[in-house]
């Protein structure tokens, strides 16, 4: 893979983003989460109200969409939940539950995915029909020996019913999630200690896969896998990899895994210097972009580039001090970023890319 082109001092010309002023400043905030409506996030703030905040000329507007429509609408702990696949809905993590909201006729739902020792700190779409979702859970129980945490993966059906689990995985005891996941397709993918990939089905169980199996053999002894995408719809990955040359320098690659014509396919996509570290984030609501975060330090560089069908070449959106959010909005398609160093909204309009689509098909 060393004919990769290494992306070093000579980065690929940024695309500027529009800066927007918050409308409240983050302090009043709860969460700023991924809202399935057009050209929207959606916002919770201290005063027990979500709000859409709507992208327009030179502003964001802020309007309310409802207030007490969950008992302690501003209370706990506030994690967003991406991408944004649910049609008109907005969905994030309130401590021990799922909050599902649908905009348009200002429908709720809650599902409890937590247990009374437990904390739910991310979440992912295994599938939208049927609704399940794989959830990090942070244990709490044996925090008074030695101030240990017990950490797990658990997935979910969500239903008119109630919430049904379906499996867990344990990932043992540490001060901080340290591994990396993600879920889509009905799989969750898992980034176990040796830098190795496991995959999993939507009850958790180990699933033996040719696509792992041809990641596994490109890896090798010099490589391991930092960070892990699963694509929503497709049997696709998007892998961070980190690799030592002969002279003990590390690099960090992009690479993408896939099933073509019934068999598993590993192509490069980008190869950069040493880094902090290299993050894949969310793939766009309609799957073919994805983006990722390339760690120097003081800045995060952000990417965009495009891997369903023929891979395109990385578009680089520019670096961002300290992101709080990063993910998409649709209608047109784009990209946001929620940046605490001075406090802004940053979004990156990718309508005109190639392949780009705001609408989900």
């Amino acid at each position: 893979m060393s004919e990769i082109p290494l992306l070093s001092s000579d980065w690929p010309e940024p695309l500027a983003p529009s800066r927007y002023a918050l409308p409240v400043p983050l302090e009043e905030l709860r969460i700023i989460t991924p809202a399935a409506v057009p050209n929207s996030v959606a916002a919770v703030g201290l005063d027990e109200k979500l709000y859409r905040w709507e992208f327009a000329a030179g502003e964001v507007r802020a309007t309310e969409v409802d207030r007490e429509y969950v008992e302690q609408v501003a209370g706990g702990l506030f994690q967003a939940f991406g991408p944004a696949l649910l049609p008109g809905e907005t969905a994030y993590l309130q401590s021990r539950r799922i909050v599902l909201y649908q905009v348009p006729n200002r429908m709720v739902r809650e599902y409890r995915v937590a247990g009374l020792n437990e904390l739910a700190m991310a979440a992912q779409w295994l599938t939208t029909k049927p609704q399940q979702v794989a959830v990090l859970l942070k244990d709490t129980s044996k925090y008074g020996q030695g101030r240990r945490l017990d950490w797990r993966l658990r997935t979910f059906e969500l239903g008119l019913n109630g919430v049904k689990r379906q499996g867990v995985v344990e990932l043992g005891s540490r001060p901080a999630p340290t591994f990396a996941w993600s879920a889509g397709h009905g799989r969750v993918a898992l980034v176990k200690e040796d830098g190795q990939l496991a995959l999993f089905d939507a009850a958790l169980k180990p699933v033996a896969s040719p696509l792992v199996a041809a990641i596994t053999a490109m890896l090798q002894d010099s490589r391991r896998v930092v960070s892990v995408r699963l694509h929503p719809r497709e049997e696709l990955l998007v892998l961070g990899v980190v690799e030592r040359d002969d002279a003990g320098r590390s690099h960090h690659l992009l690479w993408r895994a896939s099933m073509e014509e019934g068999k598993p396919l590993v192509l490069p996509l980008a190869r950069f210097p040493t880094l902090e570290s290299l993050t894949v984030g969310p793939f766009s609501p309609t799957g073919e972009y994805v983006c990722y975060a390339a760690d120097l330090g003081p800045r995060m560089r952000l990417f965009v580039q495009k891997v369903e069908g023929t891979p395109g070449v990385p578009v680089a959106l520019g670096a961002v001090e300290s992101p709080r959010l990063i993910d998409w909005a649709r209608e047109p398609l784009a990209l946001i970023a929620v940046d605490e160093e001075p406090e802004a909204l940053l979004h990156w309009n990718l309508e005109k890319l190639p392949g780009a689509k705001g609408k989900s098909p």
